[in-house]
């Protein structure tokens, strides 16, 4: 750790604006010439998602092209905070259907499952830390909100999950910050650029076609299937995928009306003393807090770092503003890191949908998987390979929990007087700063 006295400048003189995990694992263009002018399937958008559709598909039989505007990989599927859990945050013990927040439940844990077989199957599982995750209390109320749903999931056989008392915060983090919270064992840590580089590779020895950047500017309907206009020429397809997530755009006006892209802030800072990390997160857990204005914060896979994500700004600021931001956030959590400088700052979008569960669908050939809300690591390859089983199997029920295809199980919802451009955010984001605010005042008295 440098040392630095208080009031030193936050960011590391070498600081970069690129995501620390590019260092491993730095995205790069794909073949985007000479491309097939027909294939079975399309898929839009090159992250988690898209690769994991691809490569059930191309498994399948199925020839596929998978068409990315930037470099697959440049968006959310590099640049995530690296948490993987699946089925703890659709627990809602306030939904008024509980019947559907249970089989939610249940999707979100076989989300878990197929994440794990799929690292496992594809040689995929160096990149991957099973080491549990800890969810923190903001506030005392959310403690006990927390404790009713620890209570739950364990009682129905959902996830063995623990609640933490507040006076036993140290044995998770190491800071005074927190009212108790929740751990369980199912779930961790990877490392997301290397993740992606892995399941792009896998991919194209498959045999389906990655095409990058290639610019998706429209598609029409033609008699079995799509015509798709690309910056590579007309493509040809029997069904169009699309997987853009935070990245949708102005290609699919429909779905972009459906999908709130937020960016997420994360910092990387330098290298801490043995003593420093041990103490940080002594379990080396995923952690996440019950903020409205969340945070969420690992150790860097070599555990010489700490990793700190959290929605910085509500608007777009460069990525000097977000570490400035976010090093502000971390050390009113652990304030002996005030002097700890950055090393690395970036962002990513996540998608939102207005009822901030995610989506997966189709319609007349027209598929598609988005929204992660948070929870794109395990989600989106999930999603993702349901996409492929529905194409390839055709079954008429949905495939899962998130499924609205064929009825009105999970309707997509449109969000009014919207249409891609997110201008709401920052007065959403003002009104999370003052709620939370308010409720610390409360608490500390």
């Amino acid at each position: 750790m440098t040392p630095a006295s208080s009031g030193a400048p936050v960011l590391s003189p070498d600081f970069s604006g690129e995501p620390f995990w590019w260092e491993d694992a730095r995205p790069s263009p794909d073949r985007c010439e000479d491309l097939p002018a027909s294939c079975d399937v399309l898929v839009i958008g090159g992250g988690y998602a898209g690769l994991s559709c691809a490569l059930a598909l191309a498994r399948g039989g199925a020839s596929v092209i998978v068409a990315d505007s930037e470099m697959a990989g440049f968006g959310g599927s590099s640049r995530n905070g690296g948490q993987a859990n699946g089925g703890w945050n659709m627990i809602d013990l306030a939904a008024p259907d509980q019947g559907a927040m249970r089989a939610r439940v249940e999707s979100g844990l076989e989300s878990q499952g197929h994440f794990e077989e799929l690292l496992a199957r594809e040689g995929l599982y160096d990149c991957y830390e099973p080491v549990g995750k800890f969810v923190a209390a903001y506030v005392p109320r959310h403690y006990d909100t927390l404790r009713r749903k620890a209570e739950w999931a364990s009682a129905n056989g959902y996830l063995d999950a623990e609640e933490v008392a507040p006076e036993n915060v140290h044995e998770e983090v190491g800071t005074e910050f927190y009212h108790g919270g929740v751990r369980f064992s199912r779930g961790g840590l990877v490392q997301p650029a290397r993740l992606h580089a892995g399941l792009l590779a896998r991919v194209a020895a498959a045999g389906a076609t990655v095409a990058s950047p290639v610019r998706i500017d429209g598609f029409r309907r033609v008699p079995g299937g799509y015509s798709v206009e690309t910056t590579a020429g007309d493509i040809r397809c029997n069904n169009l995928v699309v997987t853009t997530n935070g990245y949708t755009g102005s290609a699919t006006p429909d779905l972009q009306r459906r999908v709130v892209p937020v960016a997420s802030y994360i910092i990387a800072t330098e290298p801490l003393a043995d003593e420093v990390v041990d103490a940080l997160i002594p379990r080396r857990r995923a952690v996440s807090d019950t903020a409205r204005v969340l945070t969420y914060f690992r150790l860097s896979p070599d555990h010489r770092r700490m990793v700190f994500g959290g929605r910085a700004s509500f608007a777009s600021v460069s990525p000097e503003e977000g570490a400035t931001g976010l090093h502000r956030m971390m050390t009113e959590r652990f304030p002996h890191l005030r002097d700890v400088r950055v090393t690395h700052g970036w962002k990513g979008n996540v998608a939102f949908a207005r009822d901030r569960l995610p989506h997966m669908g189709e319609a007349d050939g027209l598929h598609w998987a988005l929204c992660c809300n948070g929870s794109g690591v395990v989600m989106m390859t999930y999603l993702g390979a349901k996409i492929a089983q529905r194409i390839l199997d055709r079954p008429n029920a949905p495939v899962c929990a998130f499924d609205g295809t064929g009825s009105a199980n999970q309707a997509f919802p449109a969000i009014p007087l919207y249409n891609g451009r997110p201008w709401f955010l920052p007065v959403i984001g003002l009104s999370y700063r003052l709620r939370d605010f308010v409720d610390r005042l409360q608490s500390a008295r």
